[in-house]
This record gives structure tokens, C-alpha cells and sequence, in this order.
């Protein structure tokens, strides 16, 4: 029930609000608490699609599924920065 349009140009991904904001305290504050995104139907993310997506991959499976092929250096550091907002430590520790 939320859409985000992630690099440039710019893609769609569907994802869940509620997984989420269970799964994610950045989540939580970004789509129930008091920014503006918490009342809108798409939201803009300032990272490359692939990055995004692996992040998305990690918090839906509890970090089971991240990674489908081998990361480019710069997707590893984009995913390790996003693994640190959302503050996923499986995540964070597979690109360690």
C-alpha cells in the first residue's frame, strides 16, 4: 500500500506499510509517525534501485534473502548505508 520510486530514472516498489514499520524503526517513524511521508501514496528514495531493493529483499525475509547476484563495490556501500538506517543488523553484517 505504499509505492517507492527509487534512482534515476526513476522505478516503482510496491511494498507494505505495515511489514514495514514492524520490521523497521526507520519504517515505523517514516510511514506511521509525523513526516509527511507517513501521509502519502509514493515516496521518493534517494538511492540506486538495485540497492533499495536488496535492502526491501532483507527486511521481508528477516534477512534470509539480500544479495542475488555478487554487489558492485559502490551497491555494497549504498546497501551498507541503507542496512544502517534501517537499522538491519543482518543485513549490515553480510556486507561487512
Amino acid at each position: 500500500d505504499v509505492t517507492f520510486m527509487v534512482g534515476e530514472p526513476s522505478r516503482a516498489i510496491r511494498a507494505h506499510r505495515q511489514i514495514l514499520g514492524m520490521r523497521s524503526e526507520y519504517f515505523r517513524k517514516l510511514l506511521f509517525g509525523q513526516m509527511k511521508e507517513a501521509l502519502e501514496e509514493s515516496i521518493l528514495i534517494p538511492y540506486s534501485y538495485s540497492a533499495f531493493y536488496v535492502a526491501l529483499r532483507s527486511l521481508y525475509s528477516f534477512g534470509r534473502e539480500s544479495f542475488r547476484d555478487a554487489p558492485s563495490e559502490s551497491e555494497l556501500g549504498e546497501v551498507l548505508e541503507l542496512a544502517v538506517l534501517h537499522e538491519n543488523q543482518m543485513l549490515r553484517c553480510q556486507c561487512i
